[in-house]
């Protein structure tokens, strides 16, 4: 998968380490550099891949529920939005992980959102179970 991700989007999975260990999200800018003014934010590298295919490619993940210092700042460094689609697990991690993010980017001055996917999917799963991306548009018209 991460090679077919290179080959497609060379900006998607530049891989190095940071001061705090974590990679980058490089693919917050697109090949302009262009400051994009929307941006998806997910917990897996799965659920990142099924939302390119789908045609969000302004989506970057977490790699888990939560974000390094350095990953934060990084989505901090501009004015946009960002939904946050994390998974709607059974013991709700990723849904109380989300709440927990909300207000913290809010008070940088980033506008979110919260993704409210059906109960038991992430967004890999939602796509792999027959969503469509104007489905997902329909959850982004909803998000809280």
């Amino acid at each position: 998968m991460v090679s077919l991700m290179w080959r497609l989007h060379p900006l998607i999975l530049r891989l190095s380490n940071t001061l705090d260990g974590a990679t980058p999200h490089y693919w917050l800018l697109n090949i302009r550099r262009e400051m994009l003014h929307v941006t998806f934010l997910v917990e897996g590298m799965f659920d990142l891949a099924v939302l390119w295919q789908a045609g969000f490619r302004h989506t970057t993940c977490s790699l888990g529920t939560h974000l390094t210092p350095g990953q934060f700042r990084q989505l901090c460094d501009r004015p946009r939005t960002v939904y946050l689609a994390f998974d709607v697990d059974a013991n709700g991690s990723g849904q109380q992980a989300a709440q927990a993010l909300a207000p913290r980017l809010r008070a940088q001055g980033i506008t979110t959102g919260r993704v409210l996917l059906p109960p038991g999917q992430d967004p890999n799963s939602f796509f792999v179970q027959g969503g469509d991306a104007g489905q997902f548009h329909a959850l982004l018209e909803e998000a809280l």
